[in-house]
């Protein structure tokens, strides 16, 4: 009862696959106005299941991404006190066309709220969410958890997948429980995984208890790294692994603790080739806390760490040759 005749309207016809032109068409209103807002309170978009090679459920999804939610269009979307799990990419590999169990980000903002669950999802990439580019915020909520299937599950990115061109801000909230696992491909960032090109800021909340799980033939040696966070760069491989792209994460506040991986139980920060000079990919400052279990990983001996103004223990660093 809270939300006007039109606002209600709105969420129903988006509910059932319209595009925003279809909708703006129906309601008398322009597809501007249409897009300006969508929120979604006391809500569950659970157990849904789309096969990789199967077909689109609506002709504004793409078939193999947000099986519970697909966010497009610039649309700015609030989620408060709701949950989304169980949803499921069938038999998905780790490509960008199989992304978002939970939610998948391709345009817009996307904010979650307090008492907002997104667990038990899984696909090739950010099996709770994920993000191809525009803003999202969370501010409070669980992505993840602690029960028995609870955590969301990808080859990259168990949590949240961050991509090229994105932005993700934790300012609070969970991100626990969560699993990168491979048979094939690289396993990386249990938590959260952060592409060439992708920027996260942890400015509160907790990332903690996630997994990168060992994979027996992953190429290029990316044996499940990055537990609670893996930082990527993109590599020119004709020019001896030069860095093209980066990642970026930058840590404020917030805590990351008792996540578990072969390299980087709490940060994998992924480096380039020996003689290139890259600028610095993980900036730790303030009141941010790293647990002594939770080891920073820098591959490589360009990968680079800046630590300013710090309240918190000394952090187990780790550098390695290049993988």
């Amino acid at each position: 009862n809270r939300l006007g005749h039109i606002d209600r309207a709105l969420i129903m016809l988006w509910l059932d696959g319209y595009a925003y032109e279809e909708m703006a068409e129906i309601i008398g209103l322009t597809r501007s106005n249409v897009a300006v807002k969508l929120i979604i309170t006391n809500s569950e978009i659970n157990s849904n299941k789309i096969n990789q090679d199967g077909i689109a459920n609506s002709n504004t999804t793409p078939k193999d991404k947000g099986v519970g939610l697909w966010l497009g269009n610039s649309a700015e979307t609030t989620i408060s006190d709701s949950t989304i799990s169980g949803n499921i990419i069938e038999n998905a590999a780790s490509t960008n066309e199989n992304a978002g169990g939970g939610i998948c980000i391709e345009g817009g903002t996307l904010t979650i709220n307090e008492a907002t669950i997104i667990s038990g999802n899984s696909s090739g990439y950010g099996g709770g969410v994920y993000q191809a580019d525009g803003d999202f915020t969370m501010n409070g909520g669980t992505i993840g958890g602690t029960g028995e299937n609870a955590g969301c599950t990808a080859e990259q990115g168990g949590g949240v997948y961050v991509a090229d061109g994105a932005n993700f801000t934790m300012n609070g909230g969970s991100i626990t429980g969560n699993i990168a696992t491979s048979t094939s491909n690289p396993a990386l960032g249990g938590g959260v995984c952060v592409a060439a090109g992708g920027k996260f800021k942890m400015q509160g909340g907790s990332i903690t208890t996630n997994t990168a799980k060992d994979t027996t033939n992953a190429t290029n040696n990316y044996k499940g790294c990055g537990g609670g966070v893996a930082v990527e760069v993109t590599k020119d491989s004709s020019t001896t692994n030069t860095v093209t792209k980066i990642g970026n994460f930058t840590m404020s506040d917030g805590s990351i603790t008792g996540n578990t991986a072969t390299n980087g139980k709490g940060v994998f920060i992924m480096g380039g080739s020996s003689t290139q000079v890259i600028d610095s990919i993980f900036n730790i400052s303030g009141n941010a806390v790293i647990n002594s279990d939770n080891d920073v990983y820098l591959q490589g001996s360009t990968a680079k760490i800046t630590i300013a103004r710090l309240k918190m223990p000394p952090i187990p660093l780790k550098q390695c040759k290049t993988i």
